[in-house]
């Protein structure tokens, strides 16, 4: 039995600020060569990590042109639902307010819900599909009761777990759209691989969500992969310079192979993405940063002549000389005040 995986498509209407071409065509050449792929290798199934659309809301003309392309698939499509740029706030329980849910109910895509564990048979063979969709609390709580798949009755299941695998599934295959990882974010809470794979009993744990994704990790057996983003929305080297690939898998009677495969379809990062903004920022933050520095060690401002200041303004102005004089007297005021809080009058006025 042959699967196909992919994930974070981003459909949207408009193009991304990185990108030179378009989107849109990009999106659906890509979309229709995975679908090539699925129909080559004869595939059960379409298995799709998370971030169908780029927002719950995506327009009216994007929605109805997903769903007729969704619905050239020449296998069934089962997924879960990502974070926020598929339903409200990343919560499920808005998943009738959205896009996804508009196109799950014209029956382009079987979304997976925990608990709800769904069975493919080919040839004697049988996978069994168990997806986790995002949820505020992903990456935060128990890794397990999200990452991990337990036979039924296991002393090592936490508590409220949903994912058990079924004894008569010969392969189990486990999707997350959560931000499993082979290292620690500064910046944002992770799960890390090392400590899903020793416990979990799914033979292949695929997940999305985290863009950049990392190659096909082994312990006893057992393997976690996340091939990345179908499509690129940003110009980050790491984006710039990385394949974009689909995870093609080959369940037998005794074994299985994971295989990642490029899309043809997609051009060269630097073909399609620009930096020009992203160094233009860079630009504009280190002469903020040169300009702090400045204010914070002094600088030319040590020496800065407020009252001369004050007075060539007023002269080329041709303000009245009492008006003048009012403005000197604040600033004198002002110096009087600085210096009696234990501040350095000129620098701090």
């Amino acid at each position: 039995m042959n699967l196909l995986f992919c994930t974070d498509l981003h459909a949207r209407g408009d193009n991304p600020r990185a990108r030179l071409d378009s989107y849109q065509e990009s999106m659906w050449r890509k979309v229709t060569e995975i679908f090539d792929l699925a129909a080559r290798h004869r595939c059960k199934a379409i298995l799709f990590g998370g971030d169908l659309t780029h927002l719950p809301d995506v327009s009216k003309s994007v929605e109805r042109d997903l769903i007729s392309l969704l619905r050239q698939s020449p296998c069934p499509i089962l997924g879960i639902s990502g974070n926020s740029h598929d339903v409200w706030g990343g919560s499920p329980d808005t998943l009738r307010r959205t896009a996804l849910g508009v196109v799950e109910a014209a029956g382009c895509i079987q979304l997976l819900w925990p608990g709800e564990p769904v069975v493919l048979e080919t040839g004697g063979v049988t996978v069994q599909v168990t997806g986790q969709p995002f949820h505020p609390d992903l990456d935060r709580r128990d890794p397990r009761l999200d990452y991990c798949v337990y036979p039924p009755g296991s002393p090592d299941a936490p508590a409220d777990h949903l994912h058990f695998r079924a004894p008569t599934a010969r392969w189990a295959v486990h999707l997350v759209h959560g931000m499993l990882r082979t290292k620690a974010l500064y910046n944002a809470p992770v799960t890390l691989v090392h400590d899903i794979l020793p416990h979990t009993a799914a033979d292949v744990t695929l997940t999305g969500h985290d863009h950049g994704g990392f190659a096909p990790i082994w312990h006893d057996g057992r393997v976690a992969c996340n091939p990345g983003a179908i499509m690129r929305g940003s110009a980050d080297e790491e984006h710039i310079g990385r394949t974009v690939q689909v995870v093609l898998l080959s369940f037998g009677t005794n074994d299985f192979t994971l295989d990642l495969v490029p899309l043809h379809s997609a051009a060269p990062g630097a073909e399609v993405l620009s930096r020009a903004h992203i160094e233009a920022e860079k630009a504009k933050a280190v002469a903020r940063e040169a300009f702090l520095q400045g204010v914070q060690s002094g600088g030319d401002f040590k020496v800065l002549d407020l009252a001369g200041v004050i007075d060539r303004v007023a002269r080329n102005k041709g303000t009245p000389d009492n008006i003048r004089a009012l403005a000197l007297e604040y600033l004198t005021r002002a110096r009087e005040q600085l210096a009696g809080s234990g501040g350095d009058d000129e620098e701090a006025a």
